[in-house]
C-alpha cells in the first residue's frame, strides 16, 4: 500500500509538472504572438510598410534605422557588416534583435510586461539613454514607472515619441484606420509574411491595446 501511495504521488507529480510546463509554453506562445503584432505595428509606425523609405534625417528602410544606430548594431554584432536596411527581411531581423537588446538594458527591463514594452519602444524611437533620463525624472515626480504608462506624455517625452508609443498601443484612431487598411492591402503581403508567426494582423485594435495592457499576467521584476 505504501508503495502504491508513493507511485500515486510520483504519477501526480509528473502530471503536475507536465501541466505546469504546458502552461508555461502557452504563456510564452501568447507573449510571442503579442510581440509579433507589436513589431508589425511598429514597422507601420516607422515607414507605413515602405521598405525603401528614407526619412529627412536619414533613417532608412522598413524599420527606419539611423546610420548611427546601424553602426551600433554592427558593433554589438546584432547585424553583419553587409547589413542592408532597405532589405525588408534584414530590416525585420534587425528590428527584433535591437528590441531584444533594448530589453536587456537593466534600467528599462523593470515593470510589468506592457510597461516594459513601452519603454523599449520609446528607446527605439528616442534613444535608450534619453528614455532612462525621462523615466528618472518621472519617478522623481512620483509617477509609477513600473505599473503605469503615466509617463508616456509630453511632460517627459518628445511629442513624437509619446505619439509613437500611443499609435503602436492602439490609442490613435487615425493610425488604427490606416493600419487596418494597410494589412488588407495585398501589395503588403510580403511584409506581413515576415511577421506571420504571430498570426495577428487580423486582430482588432481594441484587442491589441487591451491585450498588451493586460501584460499577460507578468509580475513586476
Amino acid at each position: 500500500i505504501a508503495q502504491a501511495g508513493t507511485a500515486g504521488k510520483s504519477w501526480f507529480k509528473k502530471l503536475y509538472e507536465k501541466s505546469n510546463n504546458l502552461k508555461k509554453q502557452q504563456l510564452e506562445n501568447k507573449k510571442n504572438n503579442i510581440l509579433n503584432q507589436l513589431y508589425l505595428r511598429q514597422a507601420f509606425a516607422e515607414s507605413s510598410f515602405n521598405p525603401n523609405a528614407v526619412s529627412p534625417v536619414g533613417a532608412q528602410g522598413l524599420t527606419q534605422f539611423m546610420p548611427r544606430t546601424i553602426v551600433d548594431l554592427k558593433e554589438n554584432k546584432l547585424v553583419g557588416n553587409d547589413f542592408n536596411p532597405l532589405d525588408p527581411k534584414q530590416a525585420v531581423d534587425a528590428q527584433r534583435k535591437y528590441m531584444q537588446w533594448l530589453s536587456e538594458r537593466p534600467y528599462l527591463n523593470k515593470g510589468k510586461f506592457s510597461v516594459k514594452q513601452a519603454k523599449f519602444l520609446g528607446a527605439y524611437n528616442y534613444g535608450a539613454g534619453y528614455i532612462k533620463d525621462a523615466l528618472t525624472k518621472a519617478k522623481k515626480d512620483g509617477v509609477d514607472i513600473y505599473e503605469t504608462l503615466d509617463w508616456v506624455n509630453e511632460k517627459y517625452l518628445p511629442k513624437e515619441t509619446a505619439d509613437y508609443i500611443n499609435k503602436i498601443y492602439g490609442k490613435n484612431d487615425k493610425f488604427n484606420k490606416e493600419f487596418k487598411e494597410a494589412i488588407k492591402n495585398k501589395s503588403n503581403k510580403s511584409i506581413l509574411d515576415l511577421y506571420e508567426e504571430g498570426g495577428s494582423a487580423e486582430s482588432s485594435d481594441n484587442a491589441v491595446y487591451s491585450t498588451i495592457l493586460d501584460g499577460i499576467g507578468a509580475p513586476v521584476t
